[in-house]
């Protein structure tokens, strides 16, 4: 929220949505608090952003950042388990490495202000697509135990 603040002072016009937690009570300009979305809802607001951010202290996985390339959006996420396989630094998003407000909101004042970053995502997309589908997820899996 506070690297928010900070990119909103130089982008007065950026909005946040929020997708997930309840129990957050925020007052601030620009921020949507969208609670716990039916899936079926997120596309819509997939495509309504620009750039998708989740700078999670912790994310085995994280589905939700193929999800957001297939849409088209340049991801921010943390230098960090998973993340740095789904987001190529500096082409398709940019990596957290740091615990700092600044750097966080660094990173989404360049990922909006570039340009090539969501080209090279969306040249990319139909690759994301197959690759993160549920059949080439079972065909992985089935060829490891099968």
């Amino acid at each position: 929220m506070e690297a928010f603040r900070l990119l909103r002072e130089r982008r007065p016009e950026v909005e946040l949505f929020i997708a997930g937690p309840e129990h957050l009570q925020l007052s601030d300009a620009g921020i949507h608090l969208l609670g716990n979305l039916p899936y079926r809802e997120l596309p819509q607001y997939y495509n309504l952003c620009d750039v998708f951010c989740m700078p999670s202290k912790f994310e085995a996985y994280g589905l939700v950042f193929p999800e957001a390339l297939t849409f088209g959006l340049p991801c921010i996420g943390r230098d960090a388990y998973e993340m740095p396989y789904f987001i190529e630094d500096g082409e398709t998003g940019y990596l957290l490495r740091s615990e700092t407000k600044e750097e966080l909101a660094d990173l989404m004042d360049r990922a909006l202000g570039n340009q090539q970053l969501a080209a090279n995502v969306r040249e990319r997309r139909d690759f994301y697509v197959q690759e993160y589908s549920w059949d080439t997820v079972a065909r992985r899996i089935y060829e490891v135990i099968g």
